[in-house]
């Protein structure tokens, strides 16, 4: 059995945060990834998943597309809002496991609650930011409805459906 000597290529952007086996829930441990390649995603940075793989071009050539963009831009933004929500209340209670230094009875919980205050108005800023997506497609079709309409009469008709004509047999 061969063992690799070589030591890994180790940048700030490579530690992955997990907890340890046995150890107490609420300290972390850094550990360097094994095999010498980035993380997940774009294998240039390291870094995973980029915002532009998450989000479509903005492309605003028609309302179907102005819409599209809407739509993917306020869904992407509820989950990171979900997201960015859960890691306040994993944050908030990872801290307030920590001892206080002054040995008060709640200081630890205080302090987290304040920190992981930060993160949970940074959730809600999330929800914002979905909210005023979905409005902006709303007030598009609000200001430019003229518009819209004088062209959507000339979209193509649906097809019909094809009937089965029972005379003919």
């Amino acid at each position: 059995m061969s063992v690799n000597t070589e030591k890994p290529n180790v940048n700030k952007m490579d530690f992955n945060f997990h907890f340890g086996k046995g150890q107490q829930p609420g300290f972390w441990q850094a550990t360097a990834p094994q095999n010498n390649k980035p993380a997940a995603g774009n294998p240039n940075t390291g870094r995973g998943v980029t915002l532009e793989s998450m989000l479509p071009e903005p492309d605003f050539s028609s309302p179907a597309a102005t819409r599209r963009y809407c739509n993917e831009l306020r869904a992407l933004m509820f989950g990171l809002a979900i997201e960015i929500g859960m890691a306040a209340e994993i944050l908030d209670a990872t801290l307030a496991q920590v001892p206080d230094p002054d040995g008060k009875a709640f200081g630890s919980k205080l302090r987290a609650r304040r920190v992981a205050a930060k993160l949970r108005k940074a959730a809600e800023s999330a929800v914002g930011v979905a909210k005023n997506a979905a409005a902006t497609h709303s007030k598009f079709t609000q200001e430019f409805e003229p518009e819209i309409n004088a062209v959507r009469h000339r979209a193509k008709p649906r097809q019909q459906r094809r009937q089965i004509d029972w005379a003919n047999q």
